[in-house]
């Protein structure tokens, strides 16, 4: 059969059903039941095309309606299965049916004569399906979405994505895809699973060495295909890969894999895995490997080891890898190295030490080609200012910063609190109050509690200092009432205290 089939988009839930029913508990189970290929069995599940063959056993193994599933016509049917097409009787010609008028046709209902060789077919409908749920292995990870803080943790990106720019273009010669290289364009998108179909056939077929060729040309930053990716790696290494086995020919090829691995487990939260990878591709760089391996090894590690809080070992790589960015004059590099290191030494309160990265990056040459690490590092540099108790300082790069996100309203929102912090900790409270309430008019409608009750003890303290002692009794309140509604037990023992204050105050 060279027919391909797919489950209908209506019928996934039905799918998942049978595979609870089965007790088949992940798709993996599944594919080696069958003795078929993990990557069919995902393409099966996600309601992709595969070839007819798999699909049918897939099928037969979980007891599904193949017709009911695919929603395919008879037709289509008896073609796939290699029967003759059925041919529908012929009738003997109809007898042209008069038309009668809309408004009398009741009346010639029971008088009509019917037609003749017609024949009454009773279509069933269909029966109602639940949306299509999607079909995962994995976890459900709940990701806690980020709140504003007066001093936030830094924003660390650790994730090493690295973006190739050349565009693959996948052709038919033959029975297996040659995979070409050409300049990129707009007008052809590359097509990313296509190329993953075009390398699980490369790894089908055992053809290791093109497969690796091939996975180099993605893009990691493609978040929709990293586990499939992470996949097809992992495909190519043998079982004994940490004894140095390989299946690919060339070791520095086999090496930048594994380091391809790595990362990719990496951004998909796979630490161990993702240590595993690297450490052993950092071996290979010792055997004589190309300095490009070598680089992508401790890009790889440092992100790592700063994402789980290992930073002197992160401190340790990135420096290896700043050494290696300066040899190659890789600027772009370069300029990465100190904001992270900068981000670093923030999460570390060494403040000095982060404000004295963060400069050299922003005054780093490429520094131009991260505009949005600019304005994170504008940020961070004014909170360690406000730390040190350097206010002014803090007040001059926050300044820079919302000149540079004055159309951006969260962003507002944050500097004009950091900027309100600063000119209470200068004693200037009027103008504190001034910005912490336009970071309360800000934040209120962008729904940002955190932000609002960080304006709100702002200004319950400024006002303190002003001793109008009314006007802080009002923003304690509010301070308190956000932070009982954000369970912040901290936060509601600080507003609490200080009400009490003003209480003995006024009495």
């Amino acid at each position: 059969m060279s027919q391909t089939l797919k489950v209908h988009a209506n019928s996934l839930r039905r799918v998942k059903a049978a595979m609870e029913k089965h007790g088949i508990s992940s798709q993996k189970a599944l594919a080696e039941v069958l003795e078929i290929s993990l990557y069919k069995v995902r393409e099966f599940m996600a309601g992709r095309p595969i070839d007819a063959d798999t699909f049918l056993r897939i099928c037969e193994h979980l007891e599904l309606d193949w017709q009911k599933i695919t929603r395919v016509s008879a037709t289509k049917a008896d073609e796939i299965l290699g029967k003759e097409p059925t041919v529908a009787p012929v009738n003997p010609p109809a007898t042209k049916r008069v038309s009668i008028p809309r408004l009398a046709s009741h009346l010639f209902r029971s008088s009509v004569e019917p037609i003749v060789g017609s024949e009454v077919v009773n279509v069933p409908q269909p029966e109602p399906e639940l949306a299509p749920e999607p079909i995962v292995d994995s976890e459900v990870v709940n990701v806690p979405q980020p709140e504003l803080e007066l001093a936030p943790e830094p924003i660390v990106d650790n994730s090493p994505e690295i973006s190739n720019t050349d565009e693959i273009i996948v052709t038919e010669e033959g029975n297996l895809p040659v995979i070409e290289t050409i300049l990129p364009h707009k007008e052809s998108p590359i097509d990313w699973q296509e190329l993953l179909t075009a390398t699980q056939m490369l790894i089908d077929n055992e053809q290791w060495d093109e497969a690796a060729l091939t996975i180099q040309q993605f893009d990691l930053s493609q978040t929709q295909i990293r586990e499939e990716l992470l996949e097809l790696c992992e495909q190519l290494l043998p079982p004994h890969w940490r004894q140095g086995g390989r299946r690919i020919s060339d070791p520095v090829l086999h090496g930048w894999i594994l380091s391809t691995a790595g990362i990719l487990a990496h951004n998909l939260d796979l630490m161990p895995k993702a240590l595993s990878y690297l450490e052993t591709a950092l071996k290979l760089t010792h055997q004589g490997a190309d300095r490009g391996l070598e680089i992508q090894c401790f890009k790889g590690l440092a992100a790592l080891h700063q994402s789980l809080g290992n930073y002197q070992a992160a401190i340790s790589f990135y420096q290896k890898y700043f050494d290696l960015a300066e040899a190659e004059d890789l600027y772009q590099e370069q300029a990465y190295i100190l904001h992270q290191l900068g981000n670093i030494y923030y999460a570390l309160h060494q403040y000095r030490t982060a404000i004295g990265y963060y400069n050299q990056f922003l005054n780093h040459s490429a520094c131009d080609q991260f505009p949005l690490e600019t304005l994170k590092t504008l940020r961070h540099i004014g909170t360690c200012y406000i730390h040190l108790k350097h206010y002014e300082s803090a007040i001059s790069h926050l300044q820079k910063l919302a000149e540079l996100t004055k159309n951006d309203r969260p962003q507002q929102a944050y500097t004009a609190m950091q900027l309100g912090t600063a000119y209470a900790g200068m004693g200037l409270h009027h103008t504190a109050i001034e910005y912490l309430e336009q970071s309360r008019t800000i934040a209120t409608p962008l729904d940002q509690p955190v932000l609002a009750m960080q304006a709100a003890k702002g200004l319950t303290l400024s006002y303190v200092a002003q001793q109008n002692y009314s006007q802080a009794d009002r923003w304690g309140r509010e301070w308190l009432t956000l932070a009982r509604m954000l369970a912040k037990r901290d936060e509601q023992v600080q507003a609490m205290y200080h009400l009490r204050q003003l209480n003995r105050t006024i009495a």
